[in-house]
């Protein structure tokens, strides 16, 4: 059965505080930051802000989580790679220079967040440690430990975990829910989340578009309805006098401290990617002689170093042409392309780019860490168009932000479910039906670690699909139209389990969300109900890289082939192979089997066209006409039911 709304109501914590109420303020607050890593917009400290009673913010890097791997069925890989663990630090320095900046301080440390917080409140308690004020009998409402809700069921858990552990210290854990554009509370009944579920299971799938329809309707017109984001404090209250005392001492056993910054060491991360795909130990990785790695980027050392910077089409907030973590870079960005550039206006012509740095807005890693807020976001393009006017184009980014809700109330209603091999079908119904969508085989996925290996290093001999791979890989970004491509390919075309790919997303991507991440790997399986969307990544390449640029830019095997053959390497004769000095099967990888199409060889000079020989029929029911034209829809990264073709097509994409 569907997970109810209550699930979220009832983490959301009693109503806040108002400054001057001394029956209901704490004694002193705390305030845990996770997935919200800014001070614009962020719920819980403009409530301590308000409640003015001592507070002390803290992060807690659980090695638990980042050195975390996936289960030996799903390759036992760590989940959390480099660029990731990189991108969150630069997002924790930054938060912890501008709570400096308004009088206040971050302490950082290494742990499990169920244990590290009773010992600071415990620590926090201790006559040795606090001023005669603090040393009063505790009482239970002492210590409000502030924390922003999650939907996933890992981080539940931990919140329930340490809220236990918290009311053992006559304290109390407070969630607030403010990860998404619409906060659930705010719902007209008919789209809220107990209506999702309800007619999720009536038609066995989840289905974006009826959702967002009737939102707009209910409301009246789009982007009614939304709380406005919260300024950022001027001042914060004054650390806990424990603290203040000794920043850097903590209670023994616990690493860290107000002026602590872990590494990736520390926090059991691999230094590179080859380390994470072969599950070499982060301590050995560092040992091993530069010729025993395998290049998963095609140049020398990309992929491998996380220090490395791609000058791709990733987009940079620096000279070091790469992203950088932090709500300072994040608000940069907002202001970069929204206001100085004016990205709105050519947006949905352009987000199905490949190679750049602005054909779309790139704030998907800062809305992942919490650096943004989707309402930040919102209340700057609403500022575009008072000045240039609202257009279809501009109305996209919106739309985007709204797949972003969408997949927080699937994963709030599928519970662990979303993480199944069947996908979050399975809330919906114990035999989710075949209907005109495809779930996984009852006897398991085909393919291999091999084909998956084969995937993961960009080395399928699909150029659209080896470049995506290898960017991702090298830089910890991929671009929509390329991580649709990838994942169709891994899950459709080699039958790989979905997860797998799901899970190196999770280990590569700075912009990892897991209701994001893993509900469009669901979709792109084709377990989310409707319609499934199969790409042919030789015709997307064609269509969306027709110079073949980008896929010259991440192989450098193929750049000197003709630009008729860069799309099929196989497509071209013995002597343009040799005369680019990229011969298939030895410089160049032959294309993997697909059980979607196999190439015909063109070493003996006949098909060179490269055209797929069509073999079957689309498991979806579709004829092998339709098949050869390429993704029914044109590929949306997000599957969103039965929604019409305008919205599942090349306008549809969850990135924002």
């Amino acid at each position: 059965m569907p997970r109810s709304a209550a699930k979220v109501a009832m983490r959301r914590g009693p109503a806040a505080p108002t400054k001057g109420s001394a029956a209901a303020a704490p004694a002193r607050t705390m305030l845990w930051f996770r997935n919200d890593l800014r001070l614009t917009d962020n719920v819980i400290v403009a409530e301590a802000a308000a409640v003015g009673a001592p507070c002390l913010p803290v992060y807690i890097a659980d090695p638990a989580v980042f050195g975390a791997c996936t289960p030996p069925a799903l390759g036992g890989r760590s989940r959390c790679g480099p660029h990731r663990a990189r991108f969150v630090l630069e997002a924790v320095a930054d938060l912890r220079a501008r709570l400096r900046s308004v009088g206040s301080d971050l302490l950082v440390a290494v742990g499990d967040p169920v244990v590290v917080i009773p010992a600071l409140l415990r620590a926090a308690a201790s006559p040795a440690l606090s001023t005669a004020a603090s040393t009063a009998p505790p009482s239970p409402a002492r210590t409000s430990v502030l924390v922003s809700d999650e939907p996933c069921p890992e981080e539940v858990a931990t919140a329930e975990a340490v809220a236990a552990a918290v009311a053992r210290e006559h304290g109390v854990l407070e969630t607030r829910w403010q990860r998404t554009l619409y906060h659930p509370a705010d719902l007209p009944p008919s789209v809220g989340i107990d209506s999702i579920a309800e007619s999720s299971q009536r038609s066995r799938s989840y289905q974006f578009t009826s959702w967002r329809k009737k939102l707009e309707d209910e409301l009246g017109q789009a982007e009614r309805g939304i709380r406005p984001a919260l300024p950022a404090p001027a001042r914060l209250p004054p650390l806990w006098p424990s603290v203040r005392a000794a920043p850097d001492s903590l209670p023994e056993g616990i690493v860290g401290g107000c002026g602590f910054l872990p590494t990736l060491d520390d926090l059991g991360v691999p230094p590179t990617m080859h380390e994470v795909l072969w599950g070499i130990p982060p301590r050995l990785g560092a040992a091993i002689a530069a010729d025993t790695r395998e290049n998963l980027g095609g140049g020398p050392e990309i992929g491998l170093d996380p220090l490395v910077h791609s000058d791709s089409g990733c987009m940079a907030e620096s000279n070091s042409g790469r992203f950088v973590g932090g709500e300072t870079a994040g608000l940069a960005r907002v202001q970069r392309w929204i206001g100085e550039q004016g990205g709105l206006a050519s947006y949905v012509d352009t987000r199905n780019g490949l190679l750049g740095a602005d054909f779309s807005s790139k704030f998907s890693p800062w809305l992942a860490t919490g650096s943004l807020s989707p309402r930040t976001i919102i209340e700057a393009k609403t500022r575009w168009e008072a000045a240039h006017g609202a257009s279809r184009s501009s109305y996209w980014l919106y739309f985007e932000l709204l797949w972003r809700d969408w997949f927080s109330w699937m994963a709030v209603i599928a519970g662990p479910a979303l993480f199944c091999p069947a996908g979050p079908l399975v809330a919906l119904s114990a035999s989710p039906p075949r209907g005109n969508g495809w779930r996984a085989p009852k006897d398991g996925w085909k393919g291999g670690e091999a084909e998956f290996v084969a995937w993961a290093q960009g080395k399928t001999g699909w150029p659209l699909v080896d470049a995506g791979m290898r960017e991702l890989a090298a830089s910890g970004f991929s671009s929509n139209r390329a991580r649709q491509n990838v994942a169709s390919f891994l899950a459709l075309d080699l039958g790989c389990d979905w997860r797998l790919g799901a899970a190196w997303f999770e280990a590569c991507l700075i912009d990892h969300d897991p209701t994001s991440n893993y509900g469009n790997w669901a979709a792109a399986a084709g377990l989310t109900g409707g319609r499934l969307n199969r790409f042919n990544s030789l015709k997307q390449s064609r269509d969306y890289d027709a110079d073949g640029a980008f896929v010259r830019r991440w192989i450098p095997e193929i750049r000197k082939l003709p630009d008729k053959a860069v799309h099929a390497p196989w497509s071209s004769s013995k002597h343009v192979q040799e005369s680019a000095g990229c011969i298939v099967g030895k410089d160049y990888p032959p294309p993997i089997k697909s059980v979607f199409a196999r190439p015909k060889s063109g070493l003996d000079g006949k098909g060179a066209d490269g055209k797929p020989e069509v073999r079957g029929r689309r498991r979806d029911g579709g004829g092998d006409k339709r098949q050869r034209t390429g993704a029914v829809n044109e590929g949306k990264w997000a599957n969103d039911g039965r929604g019409r073709r305008r919205e599942t097509g090349k306008n549809a994409k969850h990135l924002v």
